[in-house]
């Protein structure tokens, strides 16, 4: 196998009833043109976050670094552990060493959450001290690296320069060649696949900027979409009893339905060397594997108590290329028309009709490999599997190949 480059590409087909599954801030479905044509969609970041979610589990129990956080209240994290030490020798569980348990608890005690917005501000963070010591962003961390920056601030010492008249904390600034680089050296340790697989990024200090290796597409219908309108009433349980009429409230709600096509690409040598800087424990072939079924099984919860739209995809397409990553979403330039076979037969067709026309003109080198498992007739009967647990198996194998060629140009 050539491992110049290594691409995963996740092509799903599936359908949804009556749904709402991502509006926008005016309660609407997401909807975008495309050909011409309106079309119901489900944005990239609402797909990322219900896989991410779905893969908790694996990466928690596989990799040390845990799950990554995302969150404005770092700052209070971060005071808590400080509180937390100051409260307790104990407390401090990254030594055994007495004598350095009792150095940290007792340094803890000069901190708290004016403190760490001063040390979040140093390393280019925008801090809303009037809410709390807020971010004015939402910032990837996880509890490990929230441990280290604590123990950095601790290492570094405090900062405080006594009161102005209104009684407002002064603070020293931080030396920027030795202390600076260790409060960044911790935001940088640590770093969760998570925040590996979608990136981070900072404004304010690009070097803690970390490139996606996951990209994933604007899910959207292969056909004319058009939203319609649902007139609901609640009723008062009460009124029988008062021999009363009427409803307590009226409303209506939009939703949309649609045959859709969502798009992934994994660059896996970009994520093998993520993974091995950072030192992460679990095994790419695995996560791969994981993320294959993450895409293509975890759906979005919006309004699902409402519609109950909780189908399963009619198809998946996953192939491996050497030089880039190829989406299919043209095949849907031309919204499909409904047949005998409904959208989604139609859908699977105008795809494989596009893989094969794109192979014709061979844009790219010809792919390293490629499995599909679809409930519709395929045209497709190289790559074919006989169902889905197979098909994640030749995605583990494949990958578990190409890492053990990335490690012997590694020795």
């Amino acid at each position: 196998m050539n491992n110049k480059g290594l691409f995963m590409a996740v092509h799903v087909i599936q359908s949804y009833p009556s749904n709402n599954l991502n509006r926008g801030e005016d309660g609407s479905p997401k909807s975008c043109i495309f050909g011409g044509v309106r079309r119901s969609r489900v944005s990239s970041q609402c797909i990322k976050r219900n896989a991410r979610l779905a893969m908790y589990d694996v990466i928690s129990e596989n990799d040390e670094n845990g799950m990554g956080i995302r969150t404005k209240t770092m700052p209070a994290i971060i005071a808590a552990l400080l509180g937390n030490w100051a409260e307790s020798a104990e407390n401090v569980t990254w030594t055994d060493d007495e004598t350095e348990k009792q150095k940290y608890h007792e340094a803890a005690k000069e901190f708290d959450i004016r403190d760490v917005s001063h040390a979040l501000t140093a390393v280019g963070m925008q801090i809303d001290a009037k809410k709390n010591h807020t971010l004015k962003s939402v910032y990837c961390t996880n509890m490990k690296q929230c441990v280290a920056f604590a123990k950095a601030m601790l290492e570094i010492g405090s900062k405080r320069a006594g009161e102005d008249k209104d009684g407002n904390l002064k603070l020293n600034p931080y030396d920027t060649k030795t202390e600076l680089q260790a409060l960044d050296d911790a935001l940088d340790s640590s770093i969760s696949l998570d925040i590996m697989m979608f990136g981070r990024m900072q404004a304010g200090r690009p070097i803690h900027n970390v490139e996606a290796c996951i990209q994933v597409g604007h899910e959207f219908s292969t056909h004319r979409a058009e939203e319609e309108f649902d007139y609901f009433t609640a009723v008062d349980d009460t009124k029988n009893m008062l021999k009363e009429q009427g409803s307590a409230h009226l409303d209506t709600q939009e939703f949309t339905s649609a045959t859709m096509y969502r798009y992934s690409s994994m660059d896996l040598r970009a994520m093998y060397q993520a993974m091995k800087k950072n030192g992460s424990d679990m095994n790419l072939a695995m996560l791969a594997k994981e993320w294959v079924r993450a895409f293509t099984l975890a759906a979005p919860t919006g309004k699902q108590n409402s519609f109950a739209a909780t189908t399963l995809p009619v198809y998946v397409f996953v192939e491996f290329r050497n030089d880039a990553p190829v989406s299919f979403a043209n095949a849907f330039e031309k919204a499909v028309e409904d047949g005998t076979d409904g959208y989604e037969g139609a859908s699977v067709k105008a795809f494989e009709e596009r893989v094969r026309r794109s192979d014709a003109i061979g844009w790219l080198h010809a792919p390293v490999a490629r499995f599909l498992v679809s409930e519709q007739a395929s045209s497709l009967q190289d790559c074919t599997q006989p169902n889905f647990n197979a098909l994640l198996d030749h995605v583990e194998e494949t990958v578990k190949d190409a890492v053990s060629g990335m490690e012997k140009e590694r020795s």
